[in-house]
Protein backbone atom coordinates (compact mmCIF):
# COMPACT_ATOMS: atom_id res chain seq x y z
CA UNK A 1 0.00 0.00 0.00
CA UNK A 2 2.99 2.44 0.62
CA UNK A 3 4.44 2.25 -2.86
CA UNK A 4 0.77 2.75 -4.52
CA UNK A 5 0.30 5.94 -2.85
CA UNK A 6 1.05 9.15 -4.68
CA UNK A 7 2.97 11.96 -3.44
CA UNK A 8 1.43 15.36 -3.33
CA UNK A 9 3.17 18.14 -5.45
CA UNK A 10 1.79 21.72 -4.96
CA UNK A 11 2.98 24.54 -7.01
CA UNK A 12 2.52 28.53 -6.40
CA UNK A 13 2.99 30.52 -9.22
CA UNK A 14 3.75 34.40 -9.82
CA UNK A 15 3.32 36.48 -12.52
CA UNK A 16 4.71 39.87 -12.66
CA UNK A 17 3.07 42.40 -15.12
CA UNK A 18 5.76 44.35 -15.34
CA UNK A 19 8.50 42.41 -17.26
CA UNK A 20 6.48 39.18 -17.40
CA UNK A 21 8.74 37.25 -15.48
CA UNK A 22 7.55 33.83 -14.01
CA UNK A 23 8.09 32.38 -10.81
CA UNK A 24 6.90 28.91 -10.06
CA UNK A 25 7.42 27.62 -5.85
CA UNK A 26 7.06 24.43 -6.27
CA UNK A 27 7.49 22.09 -3.16
CA UNK A 28 5.42 18.28 -1.87
CA UNK A 29 4.10 17.02 0.95
CA UNK A 30 7.06 16.35 2.79
CA UNK A 31 8.40 19.69 2.92
CA UNK A 32 5.14 21.61 3.45
CA UNK A 33 1.48 21.55 3.11
CA UNK A 34 -1.50 24.22 1.63
CA UNK A 35 -1.69 26.14 4.59
CA UNK A 36 -1.86 30.50 4.70
CA UNK A 37 2.02 30.24 6.03
CA UNK A 38 3.26 28.53 3.17
CA UNK A 39 1.51 30.97 0.71
CA UNK A 40 3.06 34.06 3.07
CA UNK A 41 6.24 32.76 2.90
CA UNK A 42 6.56 32.09 -0.93
CA UNK A 43 4.73 35.63 -1.62
CA UNK A 44 7.34 37.38 1.23
CA UNK A 45 10.40 35.44 -0.60
CA UNK A 46 9.28 36.68 -4.36
CA UNK A 47 8.96 40.32 -3.36
CA UNK A 48 12.13 40.13 -1.26
CA UNK A 49 13.69 39.09 -4.70
CA UNK A 50 12.54 42.43 -6.26
CA UNK A 51 14.50 45.38 -6.61
CA UNK A 52 13.83 48.00 -4.46
CA UNK A 53 10.09 49.81 -5.29
CA UNK A 54 7.93 52.64 -3.71
CA UNK A 55 4.91 50.93 -4.47
CA UNK A 56 3.93 46.85 -4.92
CA UNK A 57 0.46 46.32 -5.98
CA UNK A 58 -0.31 42.42 -5.95
CA UNK A 59 -3.72 41.00 -7.43
CA UNK A 60 -4.99 38.04 -5.62
CA UNK A 61 -7.61 35.88 -6.56
CA UNK A 62 -10.82 35.21 -3.67
CA UNK A 63 -8.78 32.21 -2.44
CA UNK A 64 -8.56 32.01 1.72
CA UNK A 65 -6.11 30.19 1.92
CA UNK A 66 -3.31 31.81 -0.52
CA UNK A 67 -4.73 35.49 -0.53
CA UNK A 68 -7.57 36.62 1.76
CA UNK A 69 -5.92 34.91 5.76
CA UNK A 70 -4.73 37.10 8.60
CA UNK A 71 -0.65 35.54 7.69
CA UNK A 72 -0.43 37.09 4.93
CA UNK A 73 -1.29 40.37 5.72
CA UNK A 74 1.06 39.99 8.59
CA UNK A 75 3.53 39.00 6.76
CA UNK A 76 3.07 42.00 3.81
CA UNK A 77 2.59 44.48 7.04
CA UNK A 78 6.27 43.42 8.17
CA UNK A 79 7.84 43.39 4.79
CA UNK A 80 6.42 46.77 4.39
CA UNK A 81 7.20 48.21 7.97
CA UNK A 82 11.09 46.75 7.19
CA UNK A 83 11.35 48.13 4.13
CA UNK A 84 9.71 51.10 3.56
CA UNK A 85 7.73 49.85 0.42
CA UNK A 86 3.72 50.67 0.14
CA UNK A 87 1.93 47.65 -0.73
CA UNK A 88 -1.70 47.41 -2.12
CA UNK A 89 -3.09 44.15 -2.00
CA UNK A 90 -6.37 43.98 -4.56
CA UNK A 91 -9.08 41.24 -5.23
CA UNK A 92 -10.27 40.22 -8.54
CA UNK A 93 -14.28 39.78 -8.46
CA UNK A 94 -15.45 36.65 -7.62
CA UNK A 95 -16.21 34.12 -10.86
CA UNK A 96 -13.61 36.69 -12.87
CA UNK A 97 -10.16 35.51 -11.81
CA UNK A 98 -8.30 35.07 -14.89
CA UNK A 99 -4.97 35.74 -14.63
CA UNK A 100 -1.81 35.71 -16.36
CA UNK A 101 -0.32 33.69 -13.96
CA UNK A 102 -3.24 31.00 -14.75
CA UNK A 103 -1.82 30.57 -18.01
CA UNK A 104 2.10 29.65 -16.60
CA UNK A 105 0.75 27.77 -13.86
CA UNK A 106 -1.34 25.50 -16.06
Amino acid sequence: MYFKTKLAVYNFTVYSLANRAVSCYVWNETDGGLTASEFATCIKHYLSSLEKHDEIIILGDGCTSQNRNAALANALQQFASFTGTVIQHKYLVRCHTHMEADNSHS
